[in-house]
């Protein structure tokens, strides 16, 4: 079985890692959404 995997939300079509990347991804269907999570000292 083959899966669809959107490295950083569909990063090739929008800026990655932003809302409108997984958005993206999740209409385009893919299976998987890849993404970085960094620890900020901002609370």
């Amino acid at each position: 079985m083959v899966q669809i995997v959107a490295h950083r939300g569909s990063s090739g079509n929008r800026p990655e890692n932003t809302l409108p990347a997984f958005a993206e991804a999740v209409r385009v269907k893919a299976d998987i959404i890849e993404l970085d999570v960094n620890r900020s000292e901002e609370r």
